[in-house]
């Protein structure tokens, strides 16, 4: 008898799930919002004052404007972002919640063990909003300033010159196992708990060099304790032109950037996902963001949901293609 009862709830809830959403494909995004009992939820995976939570603070005001409706920031952080980010994923489609996220994402399944969410999956692509890149810095008492004279000094060493990076399965780390390969050269990992650690002991000399953020990486250049090599996105970043790409410096292939997007829940109504794209990129497009963007260091940068979509799968691949060719001992 319970049997038939749970079935019998299963199947009411179902076809109430069927009714919402064919209701919710013919509503516009406020009255949607309304029905559902509200503001939207943008959730950040992270801490204040992170990458995420700055971006979407910036926008909040102009999206509630655009939407007519209340914007909350939420921050979920945990276990490197995954208690946030399953927050979303089991969320219900309804247009309700969101969130803003990193490519880092991508990275998860591959460091934590059962991890409870698909990256490509579990989410509905909504629109990419910015992106940046990282930089390959060194100590001023390294005798190098370009990369072909790093890899000969690198080569020289032997395998004895270390890099730090801010832990095991950071972009940071996955970035210099990807120039081990692809500049032929051995160096140590000296894992740290965080960046601010491991930038004071390159500063110190105590590890030679590391993959930092590129904007960081301008920051500590301008006081001459740390020079920037070159950064990590095939082209140069264009809010700092001048510094010359490690790929243009003869590292064929090597082409990562670090960037930003938003996702719902998967399976949110069609019209729903073109409307919060049309009104995110309108956001996108305000002077006064991307001068505020390139400020913290973004380039900004919309597309559509299926650009977004791409830019996911073919992120979480290339990673996976990194670890196995690095031989990196994930844990998992």
């Amino acid at each position: 008898m319970h049997k038939k009862q749970t079935t019998a709830v299963t199947r009411r809830e179902a076809i109430a799930r069927i009714a919402w959403t064919a209701t919710a494909a013919a509503l516009p995004i406020p009255a949607l919002v309304r029905a559902n009992g509200g503001p939207v939820r943008l959730v950040i995976a992270s801490t204040p004052g992170t990458g995420p939570d700055t971006m979407s603070r910036l926008m909040q005001p102009l999206l509630q404007s655009r939407w007519d409706r209340t914007v909350i920031v939420e921050n979920k952080p945990g276990a490197g972002g995954v208690i946030g980010i399953d927050t979303v994923a089991k969320s219900a489609p309804d247009g309700a919640t969101l969130m803003l996220q990193t490519s880092t994402m991508f990275l998860l399944p591959y460091f934590y063990k059962n991890i409870p969410f698909d990256p490509v999956k579990s989410f509905q692509p909504i629109s990419q909003v910015g992106w940046s890149t990282f930089a390959l810095v060194v100590n001023d008492s390294v005798p190098a300033s370009d990369l072909p004279t790093l890899i000969r000094w690198l080569a020289a060493g032997g395998g004895k010159i270390s890099y730090a990076s801010p832990g095991n399965g950071t972009e940071n780390h996955l970035f210099a196992e990807l120039f081990k390969q692809q500049a032929g050269v051995e160096m140590m990992h000296v894992p740290y708990r965080g960046t601010a650690n491991a930038i004071q002991d390159l500063i110190g000399n105590q590890v030679a060099l590391m993959f930092l953020p590129i904007a960081t990486a301008n920051t500590h250049a301008k006081t001459g304790r740390l020079r920037i090599i070159g950064c990590t996105s095939k082209d140069r970043f264009p809010l700092l032109p001048q510094i010359p790409s490690l790929q243009e410096q003869g590292l064929a292939g090597f082409d990562f950037s670090v960037w930003y997007g938003v996702w719902g829940p998967a399976g949110m109504p069609a019209n729903i996902v073109s409307q919060y794209n049309e009104g995110i990129r309108g956001v996108l497009a305000k002077p006064d963001i991307v001068k505020q963007f390139g400020e913290q260091g973004w380039a900004v940068k919309s597309g559509s949901p299926q650009e977004l979509d791409a830019l996911g799968r073919q992120q979480y691949a290339r990673w996976g293609e990194v670890i196995e060719q690095s031989k990196i001992d994930t844990g998992v």
